[in-house]
């Protein structure tokens, strides 16, 4: 837990760096707001850091060494700029006693729930693997050759790789998404401060409602068998980025410099509406999930203020989605030959690329709207009789249904006053909640591949009508609440519960199993292996059909291998393999 708590606030000093420069970099000065000036530039520094880790991965094995000088190359970068240098001497300022202190209890609490051993089936499968080849050997020629799944790009997994040092062995955890889960918590107490105490706007509500929901799930199937967020599964970051463009939507909305008195304005070509376009490209490259995010993101910054097309912008905001998402297609193309596997979509015939039918195959599993209907059904019928036997399948499948029932009846009003909604951001919220559950219903109906998109639409109403009631209510009615919280911001009252958590939490880790990784986390599951040889390349692969490699040798498949050899055997398997008709 110690190592989780130490890269966890190395971490955020680094986003934030990185982030805060890029937002004076856009001139976005119209986020006026410290604090929501602190979550747009950690969520941007995070993705520039997971790019950015991407792309050097196609030179250099992401070790911790250069994972480290990467990382000190991107934040000495931020600091040439005296604007950067200023704004984070004057979050410095700010920080005092309490707050440090209860930032590192609230970082010990979740290091104590995030450093569980990892039991995700997919963690096992291929997420650990993949994180292994890249910090041992960078992108590998044909690496899905070996196993179908070391195809799936995600700068997620790039992001984490330095972070997995091989001498710590197998004693690894979800250092990452126990990172994004610390972030979400500090951005919901940000904005529920905002609200609490009357400064709120739909942005923060918007926000805490979407954050708190998602802490909620995400906690709760820690406790249901389905611990994904004790893994390293990109799901959990792509659900929270899809909240966070949406909310940086509304807060450019808001902002002054697109309101209606400046439509006539001139829109600079680099300026706030570029920060939804930068997180949702960031996105795609961490899942392909989160593609509908960018359209949305790229159209929000084509229209600028005037709401006009304009080719200037329209050629900027290509090369800056082009920049974020190179680094991906070429990870994608060097590993299976296809730009966006496991799409056979421009495929590429290259000695090392994925056979079609493979890649086909991948997406069978998560593709299965067809396994509900009988195979002598066609058209229509299957199709309806597929739907009806996924809505009798699970919980999540009623869910899934009754929300979009939700959506599709609340977004009426929306629609009826669109270019109004338009301007405040709200209907940008509600196209991307569309088209995000369309697209998951269509190509995988998954709750966990499309969470954010099923809670945009109902934070965003819930935000509406909980503003509207809160203002509704006469403010002596809630001064004994603001008069509460108001002597919760005093230093003496949030040191001493800040020490009394932290005191509870010690207490409970010296009592239960914790205390076995204090410093480290549990090692990750063993697996009973065979060795087999194929051609010219040795490889293992997990007994009994376990499937699971988890933290065996390099190079090890799920399952047996055909028809590969190594690319060049002088040089071994750094340098990849090859496919053999």
């Amino acid at each position: 837990m110690l190592y989780f708590m130490i890269t966890w606030l190395f971490l955020i000093g680094v986003c934030f760096s990185i982030g805060t420069a890029i937002v004076h970099w856009l001139k976005a000065d119209r986020i006026d707001r410290r604090g929501d000036r602190f979550i747009a530039a950690v969520w941007l520094g995070i993705v520039v850091l997971c790019v950015s880790m991407l792309a050097t991965s196609l030179i250099l094995p992401l070790s911790s060494a250069v994972g480290f000088a990467l990382v000190l190359g991107l934040v000495a970068l931020s600091l040439l700029s005296q604007s950067t240098r200023r704004e984070l001497a004057a979050v410095r300022s700010h920080l005092s006693p309490s707050l440090i202190v209860g930032f590192i209890t609230l970082e010990l609490i979740i290091a104590a729930f995030t450093s569980q051993k990892i039991v995700w089936f997919d963690t096992g499968l291929y997420h650990f693997g993949s994180m292994r080849w890249m910090s041992q050997f960078g992108a590998v020629n044909g690496l899905a050759l070996i196993h179908g799944k070391f195809g799936f790009t995600s700068s997620w997994f790039a992001l984490a790789a330095p972070l997995t040092s091989p001498i710590f062995g197998s004693r690894v955890s979800a250092i990452t998404n126990g990172f994004v889960f610390l972030i979400a918590i500090l951005q919901s107490l940000i904005t529920l401060n905002q609200i609490v105490s009357r400064k709120g706007r739909l942005s923060d509500w918007f926000l805490f409602i979407f954050s708190a929901i998602a802490i909620l799930v995400y906690t709760g199937t820690a406790f249901t068998g389905s611990p994904i967020l004790i893994s390293f599964s990109p799901d959990v970051t792509v659900a929270f980025l899809i909240g966070v463009t949406a909310w940086s939507i509304l807060v450019i909305s808001h902002s002054a410099q697109f309101s209606l008195q400046n439509t006539d304005a001139k829109t600079p070509l680099v300026d706030a509406r570029t920060i939804p376009l930068i997180l949702s490209a960031g996105a795609v490259t961490v899942k392909l999930s989160a593609l509908p995010l960018l359209p949305i993101g790229f159209i929000f910054y084509l229209m600028g203020n005037q709401f006009k097309l304009q080719i200037k912008r329209l050629l900027t905001g290509g090369a800056i989605t082009l920049l974020i998402l190179s680094p991906m297609v070429l990870y994608s193309l060097t590993t299976s030959g296809c730009p966006l596997y496991p799409s056979t979509f421009m495929c590429l015939d290259l000695p090392w690329s994925v056979p079609i039918e493979k890649a086909i195959n991948e997406t069978q599993p998560i593709k299965f709207w067809w396994v509900f209907s009988d195979s002598d059904e066609s058209g229509v019928t299957a199709i309806a009789l597929g739907v009806w036997r996924w809505l009798k399948g699970s919980i999540k499948s009623k869910i899934m249904a009754f929300i979009t029932i939700f959506v599709i009846i609340f977004s009426i009003p929306i629609f009826r006053q669109f270019r109004k909604h338009l301007r405040i951001g709200t209907a940008w919220i509600l196209l991307l909640g569309l088209i995000g559950i369309t697209f998951i219903m269509i190509q995988s109906p998954l709750l966990r591949f499309g969470l954010g998109y099923f809670l945009l639409i109902p934070a965003l109403f819930s935000a509406i009508y909980g503003q509207t009631l809160l203002e509704k209510i006469p403010s002596k009615l809630t001064q004994p609440l603001f008069r509460f919280t108001h002597t919760l911001k005093q230093p003496q009252t949030i040191l001493l519960t800040s020490l009394f958590f932290l005191g509870l939490t010690t207490v409970g880790l010296i009592q239960g199993n914790a205390q076995s990784r204090l410093i480290l986390p549990p090692p990750l599951p063993s697996v009973n292996l065979v060795s087999d040889q194929v051609n010219d390349v040795n490889y293992v692969y997990p007994a009994n059909w376990t499937v699971r490699c988890w933290a065996s040798p390099l190079p090890c498949s799920a399952v047996p291998i055909k028809n590969i050899r190594l690319r060049d055997p002088s040089q071994g398997i750094v340098a990849g393999f090859v496919s053999v008709k």
